[in-house]
């Protein structure tokens, strides 16, 4: 089986790196319990589930969407960021006319425990909106939440009747706040002197 992705890949390009353009099209696939392979780009609504050995086309969910504009504190957002990924990799300008001025159709899609598809869409806000379709391709409930799993790098997975977040090179714990002095309790650092003691050692090695 070979797939051939059809979308343009806007990539930023520097002396010591390279990035994908925020909002461009990608591919994105997941296989299923049976071994079929669903693909598809996310600038449309069009999946397919294909045998992986022949090749054979098997179902085809194809919908009509209309894309969903990137708005200006987004566009913003992301050029920051960039400009940031550039100066940090040796670059020094890029050309802010790749950042497309729509996101993509589809943001990512999961296969249940179930068998059942779950197709992420872009959204104005910040609200999660998916479409659930069964194995023969019917539309089985359209849902949303205002939890804020869109901010979670695509990953989700659905088991039983939960819905799960995946953080992937991040980190939470019920503790007040990130730093390693709070965090020391989840891994069983003793720690031999007070803080106050070690302050006035360093204060009084700088000095």
């Amino acid at each position: 089986l070979r797939i051939e992705f059809e979308g343009t890949p806007n990539v930023i390009t520097t002396p010591r790196g390279s990035a994908r353009a925020p909002f461009s099209a990608t591919l994105i696939w997941r296989i299923d319990r049976e071994g079929r392979l669903w693909f598809a780009s996310t600038d449309r609504y069009r999946i397919q589930r294909a045998d992986v050995e022949t090749g054979d086309t098997l179902l085809v969910i194809d919908f009509d969407a209309s894309p969903v504009a990137v708005s200006e504190e987004e566009r913003n957002l992301e050029i920051a960021q960039i400009d940031s990924f550039v100066q940090r990799t040796g670059g020094t300008t890029w050309d802010q006319s790749i950042i497309p001025a729509t996101k993509p159709i589809l943001q990512q899609f999961e296969l249940d425990d179930q068998g059942r598809l779950w197709v992420r869409m872009s959204s104005t806000d910040s609200v999660t909106a998916m479409d659930v379709f069964d194995q023969s391709g019917r539309l089985l409930a359209t849902t949303s939440t205002a939890l804020p799993f869109w901010s979670y790098d695509g990953q989700l997975r659905v088991r039983g009747d939960h819905l799960y977040a995946i953080v992937r090179q991040g980190i939470r714990a019920s503790v007040e706040s990130y730093t390693i002095k709070n965090l020391e309790v989840f891994y069983g650092y003793l720690r031999r002197a007070p803080l106050t003691e070690v302050r006035s050692a360093l204060a009084a090695v700088q000095g």
